[in-house]
């Protein structure tokens, strides 16, 4: 599968080398441009916490979500290329949809968003679905 998923992406720049002039320089033009899309996504992504709200900037969309809209903290399984880990999951109340944050991916990452989650969704009587191992353990 991941070579499939190589091939599909070189394949473009690939084409590049092997193409007639004035195409080699639309494709390089192409390749470069999502190179640099792809690259300003990946550098974007981040979990704000603020006292109002909560800021989820994704790979695809950045949502900032108000405290008062959150029913739910807790945590899902989520794979990011072969590895699966936990993500911070915001439930939305009234709404039949969820806001994974991919940027708590890392163990260090996900423990510090978790603890500076904590006080505030009790302030704002929001549910945190997270147990207390999952905030102290190493593997976590």
């Amino acid at each position: 599968m991941t070579s499939v998923v190589c091939l599909y992406l070189l394949a473009p720049a690939i084409l590049v080398f092997v193409a007639p002039l004035p195409w080699n320089i639309v494709l390089g033009l192409g390749v470069l441009i999502a190179l640099v899309d792809g690259t300003r996504r990946a550098f974007r992504i981040a979990l704000v916490i603020g006292p109002e709200e909560v800021t989820v900037a994704n790979f695809g969309r950045v949502e900032k979500i108000p405290w008062t809209e959150i029913s739910a903290v807790s945590l899902r399984w989520a794979v990011e290329g072969s590895v699966w880990s936990p993500c911070v999951l915001f439930e939305l109340r009234g709404a039949k949809r969820s806001v994974l944050a991919r940027a708590s991916y890392p163990k260090r990452d996900r423990r510090k968003a978790l603890r500076a989650l904590e006080p505030l969704a009790k302030r704002w009587g929001v549910q945190f679905n997270v147990a207390v191992e999952e905030l102290l353990s190493p593997r976590a």
